[in-house]
């Protein structure tokens, strides 16, 4: 994911709680099992379980969003749109 440099004079200061990533800020948060990160009006992310060092995480969004897994985004660029597996159910 590559992010938009900002060239708002106050984009150097950044906010508690947050880190600097490939030119972005990026907010760190903390949840328990049940909370809701909200990503805009039609983006919800809720932390499922949290188990043995792995969190698992639900994602509400439109049906039109692409939602994939970083480390497999590079396939669905190459397969053809008819044959692409799916993204979600």
């Amino acid at each position: 994911m590559r992010c938009a440099r900002s060239s708002r004079p106050d984009a150097v200061a950044r906010p508690a709680g947050s880190r600097s990533h490939q030119g972005c800020t990026m907010l760190v948060l903390s949840r328990k099992v049940g909370e809701r990160i909200l990503i805009g009006d039609n983006i919800a992310v809720t932390v499922v379980r949290v188990a043995q060092g792995i969190v698992r995480i639900g994602i509400e969004a439109p049906k039109e969003l692409p939602i994939v897994r970083e480390e497999i985004k590079d396939q669905f660029k190459e397969a053809p749109q008819d044959r692409a597996p799916a993204i979600r159910p």
